[in-house]
């Protein structure tokens, strides 16, 4: 059993020194000194000590992974694997998820759900290809069917198309639908879409180009 002998505060930094029986021990954030109610003058064993140590380690950690989160939202598994990759213990890394988690700052499901609509936002793409991104950041089956519930891959594959079937307007049906199969293929989806989709647009791009040619 050891004696506080000193807590050398830095104010500016929010470290403390921690001196036990008159040699400095510890560095520690002011926060875990709070929160451990360290005194001057208090007993402290040596199983308090590593303790100690392991509350520094993870109110290190949870700061970290409050700058990775500030940086963009990011799955359970994805800040696991980040927080590992900075050689945080396994131990610190489930303190601080568990703590996020709680705090709803990890939400696998809400997560799904805002990943999914930006992919339908900024890239279309099928539920298939949504699902193996969703799949490969550890989401459950359970979120990854929530996330792309409302997925229509015949009106994405559409949307996703579109803009390509304009800038081939010039090209002829077997080079059109070369480029915009290739294009869907890409982006996720099967043939069983990809048909239905390029006859569709080569439909609207035909009847565009004779809408034309009848106003000249």
């Amino acid at each position: 059993m050891g004696l506080v002998t000193g807590l050398e505060m830095n104010t500016g930094k929010n470290m403390a020194r921690l001196f036990i029986d008159g040699s400095h021990a510890l560095t520690l954030s002011v926060e875990v000194i709070l929160e451990n109610k360290i005194k001057d003058g208090m007993e402290i064993s040596q199983k308090r000590i590593e303790a100690l140590k392991e509350d520094e380690e993870a109110h290190i950690c949870k700061k970290s992974a409050y700058r990775l989160l500030a940086f963009r939202a990011r799955s359970e598994k994805e800040l696991r694997d980040r927080l590992v990759s900075k050689g945080f213990s396994p131990k610190a890394v489930d303190k601080t998820v568990d703590h996020l988690k709680a705090s709803g700052l990890i939400d696998d499901r809400e997560f799904g759900r805002q990943w999914a609509e930006n992919r339908l936002s900024f890239k279309p793409q099928s539920a298939y290809l949504t699902r193996r991104e969703l799949k490969a950041k550890g989401l459950s089956e359970e979120a990854i069917e929530e996330a792309v519930k409302d997925y229509d891959d015949y009106e994405n594959a559409l949307s996703a198309a579109r803009a390509k079937a304009v800038r081939s307007i010039g090209l002829d049906y077997i080079a059109f639908k070369r480029r915009v199969g290739s294009f869907l293929q890409r982006r996720g989806f099967g043939y069983e879409i990809i048909k239905p989709v390029i006859d569709e647009l080569w439909k609207e791009l035909t009847e565009y180009k004779n809408s034309r040619e009848n106003l000249q």
